[in-house]
């Protein structure tokens, strides 16, 4: 399911002309989790300004429950960052 996602990502960028700077994951962590390396890593990097848009295979890939999602949606808006999501996004 992850080199899936990966995939979907990769061929969503190539489609709108965008570049991959950088794949993150959470093998072996639920979603459900607030604090989680892959998202952790992301919103650092988010913070550093090194990209300007988040790239997910799903809305569910970031975050399970709508209170970490909308968190992370706040944090990422706040920061100038565009959100987009491959399945919702059609």
């Amino acid at each position: 399911m992850l080199k899936r996602s990966f995939t979907i990502c990769e061929n969503l960028a190539a489609k709108r002309g965008y570049t991959v700077i950088r794949n993150l994951k959470d093998r072996g962590v639920l979603g459900s989790k607030s604090k989680r390396f892959g998202l952790d890593a992301m919103l650092s990097s988010a913070r550093r300004r090194e990209f300007d848009v988040l790239l997910v295979a799903a809305f569910d890939r970031i975050a399970r429950s709508t209170k970490n999602f909308l968190e992370s949606w706040t944090k990422l808006n706040e920061l100038g960052i565009e959100f987009v999501s491959a399945r919702e996004s059609h």
